[in-house]
């Protein structure tokens, strides 16, 4: 699962978002764009997990995880160093 796939997926949405909320549709124009936006909402939605499932059953992924949030427990991440 590419990420760029699923921001593509987004931008196409706010697209269909935009032109709902702009443009002047018919009855059935409208029906026609809640339903698409309705799909790719489900679409998205269904990559996104996916793509989370394929990382937490990387080992290099969890690891990298596991360290970040140890770090975060322990105050020692990143965030801190900025500030």
């Amino acid at each position: 699962m590419d990420i760029r796939e699923i921001r593509a997926k987004e931008k196409e949405l706010q697209k269909l978002e935009t032109k709902q909320q702009t443009t002047p549709l018919t009855k059935e124009d409208e029906q026609k764009v809640v339903a698409a936006i309705r799909r790719l909402t489900n679409e998205i939605k269904k990559m996104k997990k996916d793509r989370e499932e394929e990382l937490a059953n990387n080992e290099n992924v969890r690891a990298l995880q596991e360290k970040i949030e140890n770090e975060r427990k322990m105050g020692g991440g990143p965030e801190e160093a900025d500030r």
